[in-house]
């Protein structure tokens, strides 16, 4: 079964419009019509999808072949289901500036809506390469890992895209699901209602940024990582997998567990854990090294 076909449409498109798909603005060394421009963002905020692209279209027409004018046009491609068309223009966008904030996140929701779900990750990945903070990308990857049956790279995303966002409820709602479908209520399931985690029978609240973790281990191979985190769910701990990237433009993959308010209770769970477990941990601040 294609579990990404389970997924409500509505939460397909509240995805696209956090994942960037908002309209770029223009400063005045954009060389693009300002009214233009402007008009053409209007008429998307009223939901005219077709008024905005004759008004981007005009000022593509015009000689200002800008990135940021054919995002925007391919945005309201997509939202009239004009899928190719809007890969178009967004590969269009690319091409003329490949650092173009958001452009990668857009091209992979395309690919997604037309179930080219490895086309999706590729950009995705780039994505998250150029801006690893970034939560609702990996959300949306786990949706395309979804649509290969890839249950584990979706679990795994879902957890990196919690620790960027603590209390993510579709992120929350997503991991039911899966554990619903794949472990059968397993011990590990998330409540959605009180966005909690359980470390062996005792609730520690999601924490805010800033606040407090517990890392296991730092891995360079994402295998190796898969493992110790597996490890550590059949011990009864939840144990979550995140993605960043050093100063070296190396990717980690670091396990953690628990969500702490403060040092003082990091540590008081690291006994714990040292005593109950026999595991070493190191308190790091969540969603950072």
């Amino acid at each position: 079964m294609n579990f990404s076909l389970k997924i409500p449409l509505f939460l397909m498109i509240i995805i696209f419009v956090l994942s960037g798909l908002t309209y770029a603005k223009i400063d005045n060394k954009d060389n693009i019509n300002r009214d233009l421009f402007e008009t053409g963002v209007h008429e998307f905020k009223q939901g005219r999808y077709q008024q905005a692209i004759d008004f981007f279209t005009e000022i593509i027409f015009n000689g200002s072949e800008k990135s940021l004018v054919y995002k925007n046009r391919g945005i309201a491609l997509l939202n009239l289901k004009k899928t190719d068309l809007a890969i178009k223009d967004f590969e269009k966008a690319v091409s003329l500036d490949p650092k173009l904030k958001g452009i990668y996140s857009n091209l992979g929701s395309a690919w997604h809506y037309k179930k080219e779900y490895k086309k999706a990750i590729a950009c995705y990945d780039r994505e998250i390469s150029n801006r690893p903070d970034q939560f609702i990308t990996c959300f949306n990857r786990a949706l395309s890992w979804l649509g290969l049956n890839q249950y584990d790279n979706a679990l795994n995303d879902l957890d990196q895209a919690l620790e960027l966002k603590p209390g993510f409820e579709l992120a929350i709602s997503l991991k039911n699901k899966i554990y619903d479908k794949t472990l059968k209520k397993s011990q590990n399931k998330i409540s959605l209602q009180k966005s909690q985690n359980k470390i062996h029978g005792k609730r520690v609240k999601k924490d805010k940024k800033g606040q407090y973790t517990l890392q296991i281990g730092a891995f360079l191979v994402k295998s190796n990582s898969n493992k110790k985190k597996a490890a550590l769910i059949k011990r009864g701990l939840e144990a979550r997998i995140l993605s960043l990237e050093d100063s070296k433009k190396r990717f980690w993959y670091l396990v953690r567990i628990g969500f702490y308010e403060s040092r003082q209770k990091a540590e008081k769970f690291s006994s714990r854990l040292r005593m109950e477990y026999n595991i070493d941990a190191i308190i790091r601040p969540s969603g950072k090294f």
